[in-house]
């Protein structure tokens, strides 16, 4: 007798061999993207931080001035409380509540990968 999880499994390896990858990671593209960039950023910092100055380039937001290194840090931080999605579980999806809090979190992490991204090589 094939149980309900063997079922889930069938599922999908069958959609796994089809793509070559599994599509449902599209559903949750934020979340997937945050834990990528968490995951990435932190084996950056680790490996690079050996070979690169990380305190070599600055940038000015938000009135303080940020080394490449303090931005890995912020983006890893940023990163990793996006990538655990509690803002519903903490607040409303009527929007009632400090929904804002989410969205400068999302538009800090964004302004300072795009400031950051094209020095991230070694």
């Amino acid at each position: 007798m094939i149980t309900l999880l063997n079922k889930i499994k069938r599922f999908f390896k069958r959609i796994f061999r089809k793509n070559g990858r599994i599509s449902e990671d599209c559903w949750d593209l934020d979340i997937a993207f945050y834990k990528w960039l968490n995951e990435h950023l932190k084996v950056y910092k680790e490996e690079a931080s050996r070979m690169v100055d990380l305190d070599y380039f600055h940038w000015e937001y938000k009135g303080k001035t940020w080394s490449q290194g303090d931005i890995i840090d912020e983006l890893i931080r940023l990163s990793d409380l996006l990538a655990k999605d509690e803002w519903l579980d903490k607040y409303p999806i009527d929007g009632v509540g400090p929904i804002d809090a989410e969205e400068e979190a999302r538009e800090d992490l964004c302004n300072l990968w795009f400031a950051v991204l094209p020095t991230m090589w070694w």
